[in-house]
């Protein structure tokens, strides 16, 4: 275990101990001498905010003497502490109403993750439901019944499609939470698990946030929790804490038959990932079939890469072809890396089965989707390095999400009386959907001249037009004197390029929130992570401008 957090840097060394499952048997050394080293403290917090940890490093630093970390730092790890319980107990509370609405309409669910143990995960994200594949039209007209509606709004023809092709379905609570209905353990791409009709034959009724409901056995859930881990490439070390804590609750033999189920079933070899990654870090108990299934040479380099990823600030997005090479190496049969293969390539997505309206009988051109997509996307990027725009353009355009949107405008707390610049606007569906909810008045700048057309005819279909006004020109010299809120979803070269703009030119008060990238050494005073995924996590900061003349008066 030492030899693997000794090659860490001793940021993420520092980070890791203080999310060690019994911190009181390690070394108890370590920590002083980290913290004798004079880390730096941005990085820690850095590291401590995308792992989902901040609880535990703010747990376990504030019984250290008041010298080190320093009083800045503490009070950062405070406040973020004090807002992760705050979001926890808000989703315990959103999950119990979405049991018991569930409850009412006789459909059975499993809440996964940590709900299953009675308590909401460390860092709060979203809520996860198993549910029978019978029981999905059920469980979404639950969810209806209390305001919970789908992310992305399809057809009867197109939910039948997606039923065929994917194994979950979004859909976004009231309170902002999303809310994920699967059928399976993983999505179609990605599985490589037991049956789930064997899951749901070893499940038993439970009560989770006061509300009946079922939980899976705790070997099924430890299969679950290193599927899901895997799948998402162990970006998060929150995701190891959480099965380092089943691991100690699950009795030593479960484990080892879990181990047999795994091989059965294809999935040995993330099983042994996982838990070899529980144990190096953080000290979690295993059988030892488990400890010699996690010394496999490819095993090994896995977690290798996973352990390089884990200490990198700042952390390069992985390109398509690295994630799919990491779930390749991970299946240990030919038979799943090549379904797994076929999947990737021909599977429609959501928003493939969004974009196409297709009677049921025409279901199988579906398929054709995906590529053809591809190459339209593959297309349009060389289209755009040949224009003059190359050497201006800070960022490349990316759709912001719906859901995304809603909670970067909930997190600012923006209001009618608000003015909103959306710097890189692209086709303005930030500002237009500010201006549907909120009703205040936004500018939108964008380089791109076709996005600014997209971007007004957008506003007209809305019906927005005099609330909103999108120009073409150069985020980098906008005039900052008029927002009280500024958006932004560009990349973290482009937000760094910013940074000094938005912190001279903006008023004193303005909130500035960013998508998915943050801006280095300046701290964001709120960051709400919104979504998992194998190339990271989707997150929105927030930071709050507090010029040096306000702060003199």
């Amino acid at each position: 275990m030492e030899r693997e957090l000794l090659q860490l840097t001793p940021e993420a060394e520092l980070v890791v101990r203080c999310a060690w499952l019994r911190p009181a048997d390690g070394d108890d050394n370590r920590l002083p001498q980290l913290l004798a080293r004079e880390p730096d403290w941005t990085t820690v917090l850095a590291l401590a905010q995308r792992h989902g940890v901040i609880a535990l490093v703010h747990d376990r630093l504030r019984r250290l003497p008041a010298d080190s970390p320093p009083t800045s730092v503490r009070e950062v790890l405070g406040r973020r502490a004090v807002r992760q319980a705050g979001r926890a107990t808000r989703l315990l509370d959103a999950l119990s109403e979405v049991l018991a609405a569930c409850a009412a309409r006789g459909v059975q669910v499993v809440p996964l993750r940590g709900a299953p143990r009675g308590v909401a995960p460390t860092e709060p994200v979203e809520i996860s439901l198993l549910v029978r594949p019978s029981d999905v039209t059920a469980a979404g007209a639950a969810l209806a019944a209390i305001g919970v509606g789908p992310e992305t709004a399809l057809t009867t023809a197109q939910i039948f499609a997606l039923h065929r092709t994917q194994r979950a379905r979004r859909f976004v609570h009231p309170a902002g939470h999303g809310v994920t209905v699967q059928w399976d353990v993983e999505s179609a791409d990605l599985i490589h698990g037991p049956p789930v009709h064997e899951v749901w034959q070893r499940a038993a009724p439970a009560t989770v946030a006061g509300q009946p409901c079922v939980s899976l056995a705790n070997a099924d859930l430890f299969l679950f929790l290193c599927i899901r881990g895997t799948a998402r490439r162990w970006q998060r070390l929150v995701w190891i804490r959480e099965l380092a804590e089943l691991m100690d609750a699950t009795d030593l033999y479960d484990l080892q038959r879990a181990l047999v189920r795994a091989k059965r079933a294809g999935s040995r070899r993330a099983v042994a990932l996982g838990a070899s990654l529980a144990v190096r870090l953080l000290g979690a108990p295993a059988p030892l079939p488990l400890l010699e299934a996690g010394r496999g040479a490819i095993t090994a380099e896995l977690r290798g890469e996973v352990l390089r990823d884990l200490a990198a600030v700042p952390r390069p997005l992985p390109t398509p072809w690295q994630i799919a090479r990491f779930h390749l190496r991970s299946r240990e049969r030919r038979r799943d890396r090549l379904r797994y293969a076929w999947r990737r390539a021909l599977l429609p997505a959501v928003d493939d089965v969004a974009g196409v309206r297709l009677p049921p009988p025409l279901f199988p051109l579906l398929y054709a989707v995906p590529p053809v997509r591809r190459a339209g996307r593959m297309a349009a990027q060389v289209a755009r390095r040949f224009r003059r725009l190359r050497g201006r353009k800070i960022a490349r355009f990316v759709r912001t999400p719906r859901h995304a949107i809603d909670r970067m405008l909930l997190l600012a707390g923006v209001t009618s009386a608000d003015t909103l610049f959306d710097l890189g606007c692209g086709d303005g569906a930030i500002l237009i959907r500010a201006a549907q909810r909120m009703g205040c008045r936004g500018l939108g700048v964008e380089l791109d001249a076709e996005l600014v057309q997209a971007a007004r005819a957008n506003a007209r279909t809305a019906r927005v037009e005099r609330l909103v006004q999108f120009v073409h020109g150069d985020a980098r010299e906008v005039d900052l004197a008029a927002p009280t809120v500024v958006t932004l979803y560009l990349n973290a070269a482009a937000n760094l390029l910013l940074r000094p703009h938005l912190q001279r030119r903006l008023r004193d008060g303005a909130r500035v929130v960013s998508f998915n990238f943050d801006m280095g050494d300046w701290w964001a005073d709120d960051v709400e992570v919104l979504e998992e995924k194998p190339w990271g996590s989707d997150a929105i900061y927030l930071w709050n401008i507090r010029q040096p003349a306000a702060k003199a008066a």
